[in-house]
């Protein structure tokens, strides 16, 4: 039995410390089929083909700009929000140009606004002047400034009240074609240019990592029925063991844990490879591709099961903590679980 539970104890080991290598494998590289694969969804000529070659124009500009390499987790991240800024500045920049309105067109507004001496502004005057886009553009934003609302006489008021809206304006033309450079895109994008093992034979690694973790677990905790002798509490040690008594050991769980969480809320790209671990899982509940609060979740399951088996066999002869395991269990299983991410 104690070589069952010392090879238990291995095969937790190994799966750990697959899980936590598996961070750092991979490569990564803009391929223009996967970039067009995950920003253009459709086949129409549409919004998708216009951020997909904008992102794409960034990517050969900041790169004969710069000679850092992207092949890597790190590196691939540490340039990332700069391409999608430079995208997002271009992108502007060219629909400004095509879309914004010019200062010739404004002093023209401002002209056939102020033409008999006084000022008259309204849908009529800005329709004198514009057409499509731009005027919709007007009317939506400065129908607040039409004199028939809110006269007035002030010439100068009124010019630099109207350019200073129209260059606000300005500014926003393109805004839908940006990329949020917000941690779950950052994160989606890794997912999608990401090429590793864990991606193209994801059920292998999941068997890898998960797999030998959960029966490295119940191998290391099932012979303690027979190891542990006739049942009933047995807390002989405990508070001579490194792992619970603030030794080493439990410093480094300490540590291992407190960075895997502040990687997975504030940089969950860098866990993106750990994330493509559990897709299969998410879309068999709910179609959609894992993102890192369902690895948080589904981990979250996996530590609460093999506790309970450990509770179970602890514990088995007090009913109450065997059906309040069993409980606690089933309630995060079923109702903080399997639920949420079949409804979602």
């Amino acid at each position: 039995m104690k070589y069952i539970q010392k090879a238990g104890l291995y095969l937790f080991i190994i799966g750990i410390t697959l899980f936590t290598v598996n961070i750092f494998l991979g490569s990564y590289s803009f391929d223009k089929a996967k970039v067009i694969a995950y920003f253009d969804t459709t086949e129409e000529n549409d919004k998708g083909d216009t951020i997909a070659n904008g992102f794409l124009k960034a990517v050969d500009q900041y790169s004969k700009e710069n000679s850092i390499s992207t092949d890597n987790l790190v590196s691939f991240n540490s340039v990332l929000p700069n391409i999608i800024n430079l995208h997002n500045k271009n992108i502007s920049q060219q629909l400004e140009s095509r879309d914004g309105i010019t200062d010739q067109e404004i002093e023209e507004l401002i002209k056939v606004a102020t033409k008999n001496k006084e000022i008259e502004y309204s849908e009529a005057i800005i329709d004198k002047v514009f057409s499509g886009n731009k005027k919709k553009m007007l009317i939506d934003n400065t129908s607040w400034m039409f004199t028939d609302k809110r006269p007035t006489n002030d010439v100068e008021k009124f010019k630099n009240n109207i350019t200073k809206k129209v260059k606000k304006l300005n500014k926003k033309v393109g805004k839908e074609y940006h990329i949020k450079a917000d941690s779950g895109n950052l994160l989606n994008i890794n997912k999608a240019l990401i090429n590793s093992g864990t991606k193209s034979n994801t059920w292998l690694w999941f068997f890898l990592t998960f797999g030998l973790v959960m029966i490295g677990s119940i191998a290391y905790n099932l012979p303690n029925i027979k190891l542990l002798g006739v049942a009933g509490i047995k807390h002989n040690g405990i508070y001579h063991d490194n792992i619970t008594n603030r030794g080493w050991l439990a410093w480094i769980v300490l540590m291992y844990l407190v960075t895997f969480y502040v990687l997975l809320y504030f940089y969950p790209q860098y866990l993106a490879n750990n994330i493509v671990l559990v897709d299969p899982v998410s879309k068999s509940l709910s179609g959609n591709q894992a993102s890192q609060w369902f690895l948080y979740g589904f981990i979250y399951c996996v530590a609460m099961t093999l506790m309970a088996v450990r509770m179970f066999i602890k514990y088995r002869h007090n009913n109450y903590q065997m059906v309040r395991t069993g409980v606690v269990l089933f309630f995060q299983l079923i109702f903080a679980f399997l639920i949420p991410e079949i409804l979602v």
